[in-house]
């Protein structure tokens, strides 16, 4: 079905919007151990680029509130050709689907960590993976994860640095570090 994961960041359409940046996502995609019996959840979905890696292996919501978003991730939806995206636009937790979500990618959380945990909480989760920038958002995710009783909580920070050619010699740019917390559910 796909050739692999990791599409590069300038395939996608982009805006104004923030994008998971293409090794962030090949880390937040492996950390879910995804298949094609998979329904996955994408939380704060931006651009899209974790839904269209997502979908391109399995079922995949992308929950998204921003309009600029929105429109980029129907277009990306559609420069991919992924038919297995559903697109949403709704504030987590509300607006979120009915279906059988398996596996969840929260990449924004509009302040409500605790409340978007609460929420899924309806589903037959297995592994839930969020995203971070800031050290609050961390913690709040830990401190969900924790109260709701995940397993195996792990929290890997990527830092990346891409070279770039300056006046005839190549520097290393550091991106912002991403913190990726990956929770298993118990079973009940």
């Amino acid at each position: 079905m796909i050739r692999t994961i990791g599409i590069k960041d300038d395939e996608f359409i982009r805006g104004d919007v923030p994008m998971t940046k293409e090794e962030v996502r090949v880390v937040t995609i492996s950390k879910l151990d995804l298949s094609d019996s998979d329904i996955v959840l994408d939380i704060g979905a931006g651009t899209g680029s974790l839904s269209i890696e997502a979908a391109r292996i399995c079922k995949t919501y992308a929950l998204e509130r921003k309009e600029a978003a929105l429109d980029l991730i129907k277009k990306n939806k559609d420069k991919f050709g992924v038919s297995h995206l559903q697109v949403i636009d709704a504030y987590a937790p509300e607006g979120l689907p009915d279906d059988a979500v398996t596996k969840v990618i929260i990449g924004g959380s509009g302040g409500k960590m605790y409340d978007i945990f609460e929420s899924i909480e309806k589903y037959p989760i297995k592994k839930v993976v969020v995203n971070t920038i800031t050290l609050e958002n961390t913690t709040k995710a830990l401190e969900a994860m924790k109260s709701k009783n995940y397993k195996n909580i792990e929290v890997v920070t990527v830092n990346i640095s891409k070279s770039r050619s300056v006046g005839g010699v190549t520097m290393m740019m550091g991106q912002n570090p991403i913190n990726i917390i990956t929770g298993e559910k118990n079973e009940n």
